[in-house]
């Protein structure tokens, strides 16, 4: 796939996202399911390919181009808790308005543990409630748990993995 093409897909990807957001947001501000087709889970973008076509460059340009935070993770080897805690810092630098939003790009998505999928699988039905990292001056560091029954739009999660060659 040309780079072209990958962000032409993952603008599409994006423009379906919010599309699926607003949905859950006005059928839970309504009480009502306007259309039950656009309420599926919000589907997180892979882009999927050999080394060096350009996929964490495409990913980095469309973070770039819309003025989004860009937080590279690795689902091969970090834990869930680093996953969390930046999920809530993006969402609340975005509640904030302290950035206009937040691409996380986690590479070897195909590679997430049960702890990770449950995770975006939570990103996935726009809602958020997991223990994130924490530091305190009185108590040093910790978890503590947190949680949101909407996130914003311009929370965006794309995946990156290699073909599968087996």
């Amino acid at each position: 796939m040309s780079f072209e093409k990958m962000i032409k897909s993952l603008t599409s990807a994006y423009d379906s996202h919010v599309q699926g957001v607003r949905w859950k947001h006005l059928a839970d501000n309504s009480g009502t399911v306007v259309d039950s087709e656009s309420l599926v889970n919000l589907k997180i973008p892979v882009l999927s390919g050999m080394t060096g076509i350009g996929k964490t460059a495409c990913i980095k340009k469309f973070a770039s181009d819309k003025q989004f935070e860009w937080v590279g993770l690795d689902a091969s080897y970090m834990p869930v808790s680093t996953l969390a805690t930046l999920m809530f810092v993006a969402i609340n630098r975005i509640r904030h308005q302290q950035i206009p939003g937040c691409l996380l790009h986690i590479d070897n998505i195909n590679e997430a543990d049960a702890e990770w999928r449950q995770l975006l699988d939570q990103y996935g039905n726009n809602t958020f409630d997991a223990l994130v990292n924490s530091v305190d001056a009185t108590e040093g560091i910790g978890q503590g748990h947190q949680h949101f029954n909407r996130l914003p739009e311009s929370l965006f999660v794309v995946g990156e993995q290699w073909p599968d060659v087996t």
